[in-house]
């Protein structure tokens, strides 16, 4: 807003050209509300069908397998698989 270009916001910011080119492109679209909120983006890993959340579920109310006393991450996605 002030004139300031490209590379005195990189460099004010700390931040990369992507980023202030980004910044720039949802200002022009939305104005400032738009800066204000965080821009969503959907996950790079699909979610886990409603199937998988049920068996994880079923899994964590029985004892973990073997001696262990709690359920890790990586024994509940192997025994969930």
């Amino acid at each position: 807003g002030d004139g300031v270009g490209t590379v005195e916001i990189m460099r004010q910011t700390g931040k990369s050209k992507t980023c202030v080119w980004r910044w720039q492109e949802r200002f022009a679209t939305e104005g400032f509300e738009g800066l204000l909120r965080d821009k969503t983006r959907p996950s790079r890993i699909p979610p886990l069908g409603p199937e998988v959340a049920e068996r994880v579920v079923a899994l964590t109310l029985q004892d973990p397998p073997g001696e262990t006393t709690h359920w890790t991450a990586d024994m509940m996605a192997a025994a969930a698989s």
